[in-house]
């Protein structure tokens, strides 16, 4: 994407340079501008294409990872009495963070590919804020169980029902959902109109009426 940034604005540059040789220039400079300005303009218009193309299919890949944050991290938490080792908690951690940085990383090659003008911009460095937040929140307590194992081992249901509200928090997945509906992204979730909790109690019953309990 930056690449192609950088691709619309030489071209650009070099159309309207060439625009105004046709106009302004005479015998063969006027026809060396005249060509010039049909391969710039050729040039421009690729790279408006390559560049809206990469976009959207950037921005339909973090609304995936986002999603996957939450259902890789529910998946590694999963235990039935609410306690856990704090291995699992350290592994638990690392798939998060892991998740998260691929989010952070694809944020980041966005924000380096909007131009300064677009009002898209606003609400991707909100999402890049909020993800600042959250691995910092991840890091505290990698550091925390690193640093103090023996109080963390007195502490895991509490560790449990941190991560747990971390994972099942899907704060940062609707604002990514509500930016990619900004750049026409079509990807979307039952969960953008509906409650969470209320949808998945739904999902459950029906399931649960298809095994005639």
């Amino acid at each position: 994407m930056k690449t192609n940034k950088w691709g619309i604005r030489i071209s650009l540059i070099i159309t309207i340079l060439s625009l105004l040789g046709a106009i302004f220039f005479k015998s063969w400079w006027q026809n060396l501008s005249f060509a010039i300005l049909g391969s710039a303009f050729l040039s421009f218009t690729i790279y408006i294409v390559n560049f809206l193309t990469l976009r959207k299919e950037l921005v339909d890949e973090i609304v995936i990872d986002t999603y996957k944050i939450n259902t890789f991290g529910f998946s590694a938490l999963f235990s039935q009495n609410k306690d856990l080792s704090l291995e699992k908690a350290v592994n638990v951690l690392n798939i998060i963070d892991d998740r998260y940085y691929d989010v952070y990383v694809k944020i980041n090659k966005l924000l380096l590919g909007i131009f300064w003008f677009d009002y898209r911009k606003k609400i991707t460095k909100t999402i890049k804020s909020q993800i600042d937040i959250d691995l910092t929140k991840i890091y505290q307590l990698e550091s925390f169980i690193e640093t103090y194992p023996s109080e963390a081992k007195n502490q895991t249901k509490n560790i449990y029902n941190d991560l747990d509200k971390f994972i099942d928090d899907n704060n940062l997945y609707l604002r990514v959902l509500k930016m990619a509906r900004k750049f026409r992204s079509n990807v979307s979730s039952l969960e953008e109109i509906v409650d969470k909790n209320k949808l998945k109690k739904e999902c459950a019953d029906t399931y649960r009426s298809s095994l005639n309990i």
